[in-house]
């Protein structure tokens, strides 16, 4: 009896250790079902061998027979297969990220005695492994991708911060975040590649005294800033890819806008105010400040009651600019007669301005020098002082207002300049109408009507 060979079931081959594995004894010519015996593998198996040509089927006195010469050379082919593909191990593994929409190869390398796994990506498999061999090739001429220097973080914060291109309120952000980073020492003195998710989530543990909102923002910008460093091959892998659990929770602020009776003193207080059409623009339209700032005469349709929102004003420490809106949101709205009035009134006594709303030397106004000077004073005025409303609740009261009235969420998203609806319901779902009651009422008005109709239905059997 024939030792029988481990074969795949499949038209794909299984790797075969030995490259002849058949007994020198085996007939010069196997039947189908010898063959099937002799490989381990079904007859569907080796008609698809057969039909790929991998095997070769001769005809002797008008019956199929499979040549041994011919089993022969698919043995050894495919023990040719496997020493190639023991060949390929630890030259990387590739896979397909769907997030990315790209295909990622890693390698493993001991550097320092540390074990790094660099990454490329590619659009194409092809694309992945081409760049995956490169990496190969410079690994093996001695230019590791990984650069093992002894930079600290601290330094390592400092040099991204200076060569990074945000935009000044985002820089100015980031510094005062870097200095509270700075605070924890021990982190900040840890070479670049030495920090793990361990020392995150201590860092994390450790600033358990700061709000959600800035432990979330620390963790945004570490989560850049090593982002960076891996994409510079300073770093393997990003010490911030926590999980969603571990990472520092955010909790969204309250909305504080206001009450009616808080809005009725606060449009008694601004009546005859410099800035008032600023201040009803604002609970008018539910622009920010720096929308409203940046607002131009020219974007300001008076006979058709429309204005236009095309940027913003960003002011930093270092100076302002004027960028576009948060999410890229240019809109268009509709403004009531009583802004449209205080907007006319506006116009006249300021005719040769291009600032709608410009500081007294017809530049741009500042945020710390309004909050001072126009805004605080206002508030005391209206014997709102003391409650810490801002200039940006105005646009939560804006939004409050047009959903109690009634005013869908997409047209109040679209007025607030939302990327997403979700963002005006997540932000502004207590405002909505309480239809608990309407709901339950409109329940008991079916069942009432189910009733009638049984009764009436029962009633003609009945007579």
């Amino acid at each position: 009896m024939h030792q029988p060979v481990s074969a795949a079931s499949s038209a794909t081959p299984a790797i075969v250790s030995d490259p002849q594995p058949i007994v020198a004894n085996a007939p010069l010519l196997l039947t189908i079902p010898e063959t099937t015996r002799l490989l381990s593998i079904g007859r569907t198996t080796l008609y698809k061998l057969i039909a790929l040509r991998q095997i070769k089927l001769v005809k002797v006195a008008g019956a199929s027979r499979v040549m041994r010469s011919s089993l022969d050379d698919y043995l050894r082919e495919i023990a040719a297969r496997a020493v190639a593909a023991r060949a390929r191990r630890g030259d990387g593994s590739i896979r397909y990220d769907r997030k990315a929409k790209a295909y990622v190869g890693r390698i493993s390398l001991w550097v320092d005695g540390k074990r790094e796994r660099p990454s490329v990506t590619g659009r194409t498999y092809t694309e992945c492994r081409t760049a995956l061999r490169k990496l190969q090739q410079s690994i093996e001429s001695g230019d590791q991708p990984i650069r093992r220097n002894q930079e600290c973080v601290a330094s390592y914060l400092d040099d991204w911060l200076g060569i990074s291109n945000f935009a000044p309120s985002t820089l100015i952000r980031y510094k005062s975040l870097s200095k509270k980073i700075a605070s924890f020492s021990w982190f900040t003195k840890l070479n670049l590649h030495e920090i793990t998710t361990a020392h995150m989530l201590r860092l994390y543990h450790e600033m358990a005294a700061e709000t959600c909102s800035t432990r979330r923002k620390v963790h945004a910008l570490l989560h850049t800033a090593f982002t960076d460093a891996r994409h510079l091959r300073r770093i393997a892998d990003n010490p911030c890819d926590l999980p969603k659990k571990q990472r520092p929770q955010y909790s969204r602020p309250d909305v504080r806008p206001f009450d009616e009776e808080q809005e009725a003193a606060f449009l008694k207080a601004i009546k005859g105010d410099k800035h008032e059409a600023l201040y009803l623009l604002a609970l008018d339209s539910g622009a920010r400040q720096g929308e409203l700032w940046a607002l131009e005469w020219q974007d300001v349709d008076l006979e058709a009651s429309v204005i236009r929102i095309r940027g913003t004003l960003k002011d930093g420490n270092d100076g302002i600019e004027v960028g576009p809106t948060k999410g890229k949101s240019e809109r268009s709205m509709t403004v009531s007669r009583t802004t449209l009035t205080a907007l006319r009134s506006l116009r006249r006594a300021s005719h040769a301005a291009q600032l709608v709303f410009p500081n007294s030397e017809g530049g741009y106004m500042r945020r710390q020098n309004f909050n001072r000077r126009d805004w605080l004073s206002i508030l005391e005025k209206a014997k709102l002082s003391g409650m810490g409303f801002t200039f940006h609740d105005l646009r939560h009261s804006c939004a409050t207002m047009l959903l109690r009235n009634g005013e869908s969420i997409p047209s109040v998203s679209k007025r607030l300049g939302h990327s997403k609806v979700s963002t005006t319901l997540d932000n502004y779902a207590h405002a909505l109408p309480r239809d608990d009651a309407r709901s339950a009422d409109a329940f008991e008005r079916r069942l009432a009507q189910y009733s009638a109709r049984d009764n009436a239905i029962e009633k003609p059997a009945s007579e």
